[in-house]
């Protein structure tokens, strides 16, 4: 069980304060039942309504939110605006418990595909840890051609520039026009790979082929796991 006013105000629905007034005013309901006291509790699954002017606002009461995100080119994924790019929460307003999650697994700023967002601390270690072995798969356009020997050394493993010894990859060439959910240009078939991932260090893909003496021109996450980009567009999200 949880106070009302703690949970509106961590969901971004006011101060503890605002809450109080609304209460008094009788402009808050759990479940369709008028609060008057701020410090009520509620379960998780209630519904909490509140009026704002005309209009009436309701949220269905989570302890746990993940959610998927088609995230596209020039948004960060940290909580605030950085390098002059914004947030990719920018494109989450309509949730309602955007102030509440965390990006388990970053993509750069110029990197497009699948973000998953959660505020369920084991969930996040599920995603991010390689011990769980979760494939992240990526389509990478690459600036020279990927011989059979970059291939056979992706898959064995690489030395990043820190001296970290990767754990092998799958190298997968694409079947252009069957994905539609990346922007890379369909021409010269062999610079591009499809690059399977247990892992999740700091631009491990772009440093990954550094390490083969290539280099990455455009990245695309195409899945996580199981999860895909099926039915979102740019920019689009859908709980999971």
């Amino acid at each position: 069980m949880l106070r009302i006013d703690k949970f509106l105000s961590n969901i971004g629905r006011g101060t503890r304060q605002e809450i109080a007034v609304m209460c008094k005013k009788g402009l808050i309901k759990c479940n369709n039942q008028i609060i008057k006291n701020s410090s009520s509790k509620i379960n998780w699954g209630d519904v909490i309504s509140m009026q704002i002017d005309d209009e009436v606002r309701e949220v269905e009461a989570k302890e746990f939110v993940s959610i998927m995100l088609y995230k596209p080119k020039g948004y960060v994924c940290s909580d605030v605006e950085d390098g002059g790019h914004p947030s990719y929460n920018e494109l989450l307003q309509d949730c309602p418990y955007w102030l509440t999650l965390h990006v388990a697994g970053r993509l750069d700023f110029d990197t497009t595909g699948m973000v998953i967002a959660t505020n369920d601390g084991d969930f996040n270690h599920r995603i991010i840890s390689p011990k769980h072995k979760l494939v992240k798969s990526y389509l990478v356009s690459c600036e020279k051609e990927v011989t059979a020997d970059m291939i056979a050394q992706l898959e064995q493993w690489v030395t990043l520039d820190d001296g970290y010894e990767t754990l092998p990859a799958v190298v997968i060439i694409p079947q252009f026009g069957r994905d539609g959910k990346t922007d890379i240009a369909k021409k010269n078939i062999k610079n591009f790979i499809e690059l399977q991932i247990t892992e999740g260090k700091f631009h491990q893909v772009k440093r990954m082929l550094l390490a083969v003496e290539n280099r990455v021109t455009h990245l695309h996450r195409k899945s996580i796991g199981e999860r895909t980009l099926e039915g979102l567009a740019e920019g689009e999200w859908r709980y999971i």
